[in-house]
């Protein structure tokens, strides 16, 4: 039972367990109409926040309509493979002492993910030509 004391662990162990329970929640039900929550910054300003269609993006993407889910937000199809991929060389770390490559990521990487997402969401509130393709 020692391995359940640490912290780090038993968070780990809560979060699979939630993320298993969506992922089953929303491909075996249409779990878009279930669990949808509103865009609180999308209902006050009628602008799209970065997030905006990603419940939409998730949903698509587990059930292989990839088109789809670029439709709803690009973002998320590009960043939650490498975020389920932390998420699991993490894991592999903590529980079993096994290392999958991780690059470092630099301050002017981040800030480059950081400028990407605001260009994300100004690009995708401007209603013309292409741009009008980014909202959800």
């Amino acid at each position: 039972m020692k391995l359940l004391s640490n912290k780090k662990v038993r968070w780990s162990i809560i979060l699979l367990s939630v993320l298993t329970i969506g992922i089953i929640r929303f491909v075996h039900v249409d779990a878009f109409k279930i669990f949808y929550f509103p865009c609180a910054f999308h209902k006050h300003t009628g602008l799209y926040c970065p997030g905006c269609g990603s419940s939409r993006a998730m949903s698509a993407m587990l059930h292989l309509d990839l088109l789809k889910a670029i439709s709803h937000n690009i973002m998320v199809v590009i960043f939650l493979p490498v975020i389920i991929y932390w998420g699991i060389a993490e894991s592999l770390e903590i529980y079993w002492n096994k290392k999958l490559p991780r690059p470092r990521l630099s301050k002017k990487f981040i800030l480059g993910i950081f400028w990407a997402f605001l260009a994300f969401w100004i690009l995708r509130n401007i209603p013309i030509g292409p741009f009008i393709k980014l909202a959800p």
